[in-house]
């Protein structure tokens, strides 16, 4: 790619521009780096980059040395990286300036350092061309595990290009696509999209959503003239609030939706908000599998049932459909998902009890082998695989994959917990969250602050519960299992925090705590309460911002949000951004209506 396209853009972000003959090069001298460093030829490497091109470079780098390497999220909890990188036993941390601190500090003494921005000058930018089988292991991506530590699954060079290869020829990518890069990168989901692109001499081009917010990423969708988008069902919902009559996405030909259930309200939206020229994919993964199905809609496209197909395997995927004693399922009954393939994972790093109950060899055919994916689903008669839930505790939020017993083992070790149970819940249509249940030792107490901080310690934050509810005792079932059934959802009632409640003193503050309140669903919000104590995440801070803009006509920058996630922490930035007679102007209106808390029209829905 890099000798037919190199004057081409490769990666294209808010700060960088990569074309293919220079990230080809800097991944040369990454690679050589990285060789003259681990002279172990099976040497582990991390990887810690912000969503940059950076990250890019890095992963090629590995893979051309023939080094395998773990993606590592720089915003996960430290106890959780120090576990992956003791159980992966990297011997060298690869970073840039962005994230150099931070990989100092967990690296200590026995680990490496390479910073990629200050590579020596007179390293090499030729091709190594360092021979590599197959076969050979080329990187581990960890997810959540139901032994309360993550656990690493490793793909192969073969596995990754076979990905690559099915998702080229299903949609049709091109040297001419401009792909969206929005997972983090430390997920399978993102090297579909990253080695699509840079296998195809197209364009990537990552976004942070949490940095930048929504609003910001419809405006980046349409300068960029993004032509494939690929996200989780939950932010593509969120998109489609922030889209307008004036919305033009002329370019944009696929909306490519995974991690997560898609239901027939997405097909209403996409076909309400989107040109005919566009096609939309449901694609149904597993980081041990990648890709195995999907289906392909467009507007004249009827669904039958209740469900959205996740439609046919993808090529050289066969699925079959188990029952409780393992014996294959048919006529249109419900059964357990299974893959056979020889283009899967080889297994769990360090794990080989875990991976003989999750992996068979299939003996006739060599090299092919059998994954249950703990997946329950139906195979209709037409041949469509249509995907029902999980048959254990693990579930898709936002994308990621979370062993609910993870969660609970970690709440298990805090000193005033005695029990806990975590689900998924989805009071709201589209809005899946975590929340937890806690029966407290006898004579203790804690706040929903401590709870959130404690887990925050030692957990990505996509698995950190919403809310927290503190219960006498857990139900049981007959036969003495928890009853997850009936836990009870949620009550509107401010949560217990460490912060005393301080009720709005002024407009603007009123204004913001209705906004507050609508969103998340309580009765009654503090001026200097947290926003995500009270069970708020990123996607429903883009929210908030959206209201604001809506209600004051005044923008706030999401960054602000986050820097002070308080009603009076944001009532000063507004007061910092917004033009002060036009605010007042505003203010004075709201005044002569019967209250700041009257409903006004917002984007489809209402608030207070």
């Amino acid at each position: 790619m890099a000798a037919e396209y190199g004057d081409r853009i490769a990666v294209k972000t808010r700060s960088s521009t990569l074309t293919y003959e220079n990230l080809n090069r800097l991944a040369n001298r990454i690679s050589r780096t990285i060789a003259a460093k681990c002279s172990e030829e099976t040497a582990r490497v991390a990887l810690l980059f912000s969503h940059d091109a950076g990250a890019m470079a890095a992963m090629l780098g590995a893979l051309k040395s023939g080094r395998i390497y773990i993606p590592i999220d720089p915003s996960y909890p430290s106890a959780r990286i120090h576990f992956m990188l003791e159980n992966a036993q990297v011997s060298l941390i690869i970073a840039h300036n962005r994230t150099l601190e931070k990989a100092r500090m967990i690296a200590g003494v026995k680990i490496q350092v390479l910073n990629i921005d200050q590579i020596e000058k007179g390293v090499s930018d030729e091709n190594p061309n360092q021979p590599i089988r197959p076969d050979s292991y080329a990187y581990i991506l960890y997810t959540s595990g139901s032994t309360g530590q993550p656990k690493g699954v490793i793909h192969t060079h073969r596995n990754l290009l076979h990905q690559i290869f099915s998702y080229t020829n299903k949609i049709g990518i091109s040297d001419s696509d401009r792909l969206s890069l929005i997972p983090s990168y430390g997920v399978g989901a993102a090297h579909v999209d990253i080695y699509a692109a840079l296998l195809n001499g197209a364009a990537l081009h990552p976004f942070n959503v949490k940095e930048e917010g929504i609003q910001q990423l419809v405006e980046w969708l349409v300068t960029e003239q993004i032509t494939i988008y690929h996200s989780v069902p939950t932010l593509f919902r969120h998109v489609t609030i922030h889209l307008t009559q004036e919305t033009v996405l002329p370019k944009l030909r696929v909306i490519n939706l995974g991690g997560e259930s898609v239901n027939e309200k997405d097909i209403e939206l996409f076909k309400t908000y989107f040109t005919r020229n566009i096609i939309f994919v449901n694609s149904l993964a597993c980081t041990e599998a990648g890709v195995f199905a999907q289906y392909l809609m467009d507007h004249d496209s009827e669904l039958r049932g209740s469900r959205v197909p996740s439609g046919y395997p993808t090529e050289d995927m066969e699925i079959a459909l188990l029952d409780e004693q393992g014996d294959g399922i048919s006529g249109d009954r419900i059964g357990e998902i299974t893959i056979k393939s020889r283009y899967l994972s080889p297994g769990y790093w360090q794990n080989p009890d875990m991976t003989k109950a999750a992996f068979k060899l299939i003996p006739d055919k060599k090299g092919t082998l059998l994954y249950r994916t703990g997946d329950i689903g139906r195979i209709r008669r037409d041949g469509l695989l249509e995907y029902i839930g999980r048959k254990d505790f693990r579930i898709k939020i936002r994308g990621f994959r979370v062993e609910l017993e993870e969660i609970e083992s970690v709440l298990g070790r805090h000193p005033n917990v005695r029990e806990s149970a975590v689900i998924a819940r989805q009071d709201n249509p589209g809005d899946k969250r975590l929340v937890a249940y806690i029966v407290l030792n006898k004579g203790s107490s804690v706040s929903t602050n401590e709870l959130r901080s404690y887990l925050m310690e030692k957990l990505p934050d996509y698995m950190v519960p919403s809310a927290f509810v503190v219960v006498e005792s857990l139900p049981l079932t007959p036969n003495g299992k928890i009853d997850r059934r009936t836990l009870p959802a949620p009550d509107s009632e401010r949560p217990s925090l460490e912060e005393s409640y301080v009720a709005p003193c002024s407009q603007v503050e009123e204004v913001l705590a209705g906004i507050w309140r609508g969103v998340l669903g309580l009765k009654q919000v503090g001026v200097h309460d947290n926003f995500f104590d009270l069970g708020g995440d990123s996607l429903l801070a883009t929210q908030v911002i959206s209201r604001i803009r809506f209600a004051l006509e005044s923008d706030v920058p999401l960054r602000c949000f986050f820097e002070s996630p308080t009603i009076a922490g944001l009532a000063t930035a507004l007061l910092l951004n917004a033009d002060p007679e036009e605010l007042l102007r505003i203010l004075d209106e709201l005044e002569e209506s019967d209250s700041v808390e009257e409903s006004k029209e917002i984007e489809g829905g209402r608030y207070e």
